[in-house]
């Protein structure tokens, strides 16, 4: 009876099609828009100043050359400070000071410069897990710039010592290694700002799958309406089982609609000039992040279901509510450009936690026992609203 019933839960849904295809269209029309437009707000170089830290364990003329050069880049706020260990420095110090990279020198810099062989890198680049492309871009040119005339120095020394050996400045991508410092602790990542692409592709699958309380609510009180639920309970059929088998075809929409906005954050959106979406490898954590949004949306539209009376009501609490829950958890307005007092009102939203967890792992390459914590909260909410929404149906098929 429960296949039958589950059976004909689908065949409700995609009897509608079109709320089904406003489940999908309208993330991905929100996603294009708001990727596009919020890049447009953070590509102006006006007021950039890019906190960096040097570390360098020589005084050589060729290694107080570079930092000089460095130092007088106009988008780079340059301190020197000897690290002992630069790949842990984020693990380790967090982001207090809002450094955004460490750049280490090689011990024998000068010595391989003047020889002019840079066979390995001569400077190491460590990247906080929160630099967007651009920054990264900044970055990274600022260095080359500045070895790049180190390096011509050199060669004109050289020149006129009447050494041969040189460097073709086609080949400076040798002397530069990059990396992600992404084994930073979680507690200190609080704040750090995702890209364009980052905050829109999440925050906009995260209200649509929170949206399947209209289909969903106008769904059950239209069978309430048409006497379904009688008919059921005269042939001794669980209210329970009935509820549960609502539940499931909204849960794999959810499902569907997490692969449709991850292949338009990577795919689609670079086609119109936007950035790529990097979800690194943590399939399984983005996997658990969906099921528990998509668990605590459909617990809550069954709650906004078994409460409406009308399908009116239906669709304005529903709606309302959801975009109310947006508003609030950083999805409409992304959070870390709002004042601090309303970032920690954010918090009150279960959108707000699923959207946290999913820039858990593309911006902070957060795996599992990095999102327990929105895991949790997800799944205690969308636990308690089954249990209110069984409380309030039970009371009602009982008058």
């Amino acid at each position: 009876m429960f296949w039958t019933t589950l059976k004909k839960e689908f065949t409700l849904v995609f009897r509608d099609i079109h709320s089904v295809l406003v489940l999908f269209v309208m993330p991905v029309v929100f996603i294009i828009i708001m990727s596009l437009a919020m890049q447009e707000q953070l590509s102006s170089d006006s007021d950039i100043r890019v906190n960096l830290k040097l570390s360098h364990s020589n005084n050589g003329y060729l290694s107080l050359n570079l930092i000089n050069e460095l130092s007088k880049n106009e988008f780079l706020n340059v301190t020197l400070e000897l690290i002992a260990t630069p790949s842990g420095y984020f693990s380790d110090n967090g982001n207090e000071d809002n450094t955004l990279a460490v750049i280490s020198l090689s011990d024998d810099f000068d010595k391989r410069m003047a020889e002019s062989k840079v066979e390995d890198p001569v400077i190491h680049l460590w990247l906080a897990p929160n630099v967007d492309s651009r920054t990264r871009v900044i970055i990274v040119s600022a260095i080359k710039e500045a070895y790049m005339k180190v390096l011509l120095s050199q060669q004109f020394s050289n020149a006129n010592l009447g050494f041969s050996g040189f460097l073709s400045p086609l080949d400076n991508d040798v002397f530069l290694k990059t990396d992600y410092a992404f084994n930073v602790n979680d507690s200190e990542q609080e704040g750090k700002v995702p890209s364009s692409v980052q905050q829109s592709v999440p925050a906009w699958l995260i209200f649509s799958m929170f949206f399947v309380v209209i289909p969903l609510s106008t769904t059950l009180v239209t069978e309430r309406q048409q006497g379904t639920l009688l008919r059921l309970r005269s042939m001794n059929f669980s209210i329970n089982l009935f509820l549960l088998a609502k539940l499931v075809p909204y849960l794999l929409i959810n499902q569907v609609q997490l692969i449709l906005m991850l292949l338009v954050g990577r795919y689609l959106i670079p086609l119109f000039g936007g950035e790529y979406l990097m979800i690194g490898d943590e399939y399984f954590a983005i996997a658990l992040v969906s099921l528990a949004v998509g668990f605590s949306a459909v617990g809550f539209a069954l709650l906004i279901a078994v409460v409406v009376k009308t399908t009116e009501q239906a669709t304005s609490i529903g709606g309302v509510s959801n975009i109310l829950l947006a508003a609030i958890g950083g999805i409409m307005v992304p959070k870390f450009i709002m004042p601090e007092y309303l970032q920690d009102f954010t918090n009150i939203s279960p959108m707000a936690w699923g959207l946290e967890g999913f820039l858990d792992i593309f911006l902070r390459n957060s795996g599992v026992n990095g999102i327990l914590t929105e895991v949790g909260g997800l799944m205690l909410f969308g636990l308690i609203s089954l249990t209110l929404a069984f409380i309030v149906f039970h009371r009602q098929a009982n008058n």
